[in-house]
């Protein structure tokens, strides 16, 4: 969702997605299968017009600190890594 601020020349977005727990290889036993489980995540970002050609943008990745988790097993409830890359924030200048 974004929402522009004509008046300032500037817009604040927000978005949100989910990708499901899946499965990433097969194996003959089925105990060796694996995947990863289901990682939600929340972004937020703005940006402000400096001049006609300068953008000042800043964004929020990962706001809620999700972390990535591969399982294993044959109903990938196993747990084998938990990576957690915490939440990332970004400053860029745009030029045009």
């Amino acid at each position: 969702m974004t929402w522009h601020i004509p008046q300032i020349h500037s817009a604040v977005k927000a978005a949100f997605s989910y990708s499901a727990k899946y499965l990433e290889g097969l194996n003959d036993d089925p105990t060796q299968m694996y995947g990863y489980g289901s990682q939600p995540s929340l972004d937020l970002g703005a940006w402000t017009d400096i001049t006609d050609d300068l953008r000042l943008k800043y964004e929020v990745y990962n706001l809620a600190g999700s972390h990535t988790r591969m399982y294993y097993g044959q109903h990938l409830d196993r747990l084998e890594a938990k990576e957690d890359y915490g939440c990332s924030i970004y400053f860029e200048l745009v030029y045009n």
